[in-house]
């Protein structure tokens, strides 16, 4: 008789939760592959109950006494009257709740999301109480960022992290000064324009023509490029506070956008922000087997290159041509190593520099 009553346990669990990824394995309950449980007193935890375990939306599951998500429990979640919502809120009797974690401070009664796509969460979420309007990041806990002279009545959440109310264009929270609500126009998650200004992050680039910029659509360790009429840059976001730096020898009009930092015009080959002093008609890129290696070998009609990234920040890259190489059987080995008929190139991850031996 046990036994049946655990396989009809069993069965409604598993017809109920076809699609979910919580289980039960020899009368456990399982979450991935991972034993479901809930606080006790610490430093002790105890296995969720079988018998009331209840799968809410294959993300959300409950038991009579406790609530879970991802199969983690959620501490304080009252099981009776929990409810998820969207945008990984959810709320009970008590609180409202962000993943797993307590939204301090909001009044549950009259909470509300304001973003309208799901697929725009991952620039953050506005949302909004009796009290005023919220903005949080995607996945911070607390605390979130309270707007500040909003109004209300006016406020529209656009997209890519920005909002507007009768009066000011926000950028995560922050107003944008300055900005002219006419002409405001999003370009893309980072950028945008008015007539006036030109921004990132919501600040103002200084020295950007606003009529002629175009924002290029590719960009490599956290750099981006774009141009106007006046010239070519490259804004360097790895750090808080961003970095642009113009390209002083780049024709605007045939620069381009290669693959792994390289970047071209009718004239010269640019890594990064470094000119190099190769034919870019003929030059040719190896790839290499694993980027993490911090090396980069490349050549033209003339000879084989080198580039050496430094492991500290900020990055600097020493730039060599490497002498009396024979540019036909020239070959990237592994690790950043590299061969041709008369030698071995072994690089010394060390040291950061190329040691030549005879084959």
């Amino acid at each position: 008789m046990r036994n049946c009553l655990i396989y009809l346990i069993i069965s409604i669990f598993y017809f109920n939760n076809i699609f979910s990824k919580y289980t039960i394995e020899n009368g456990i309950v399982m979450y991935n592959g991972v034993s479901v449980t809930r606080d006790l007193e610490y430093p002790f935890t105890t296995n969720a109950d079988v018998k009331s375990f209840k799968v809410i939306d294959g993300i959300y599951a409950k038991d009579k006494y406790a609530v879970y998500r991802y199969g983690n429990y959620i501490i304080g979640a009252d099981p009776q009257t929990f409810i998820p919502l969207n945008h990984g809120f959810s709320k009970d009797k008590n609180n409202i709740y962000r993943y797993n974690w307590i939204v301090e401070g909001i009044d549950k009664n009259t909470f509300k999301v304001l973003n309208q796509d799901e697929n725009e969460d991952k620039y953050g979420i506005y949302f909004s109480d009796k009290n005023g309007i919220y903005f949080i990041k995607v996945w911070e806990r607390n605390p979130y960022s309270k707007l500040e002279d909003i109004d209300i009545k006016t406020f529209e959440v656009l997209k890519n992290g920005y909002a507007k109310d009768k009066n000011n264009i926000y950028y995560n929270s922050f107003i944008i000064e300055e900005a002219d609500m006419n002409s405001f126009e999003i370009l893309s998650s980072d950028f945008s324009k008015d007539k006036n200004y030109f921004y990132f992050d919501g600040g103002k680039i200084k020295n950007i023509d606003v009529k002629t910029v175009k924002i290029f659509e590719k960009s490599f360790d956290s750099k981006y490029y774009l141009k106007d009429k006046n010239g070519v840059y490259i804004i360097d976001t790895v750090s808080e506070k961003y970095k642009i730096t113009k390209l002083k020898s780049a024709d605007t009009e045939t620069f381009e956008i290669l693959k792994e930092g390289y970047t071209k015009d009718k004239n010269s080959l640019y890594f990064y922000d470094y000119e190099l002093n190769v034919n870019p008609k003929t030059v040719e890129i190896f790839k290499m087997e694993n980027d993490y290696i911090n090396i980069y070998y490349l050549k033209d009609k003339n000879g084989i290159y080198v580039i050496i990234k430094s492991e500290i920040f900020p990055y600097e890259y020493k730039i060599t041509k490497l002498e009396n190489v024979d540019i036909k059987t020239f070959e990237i080995l592994s690790e950043g190593n590299a061969r041709d008929k008369n030698f071995m190139y072994i690089f010394d991850k060390k040291n950061k520099t190329i040691d030549i031996r005879k084959n």
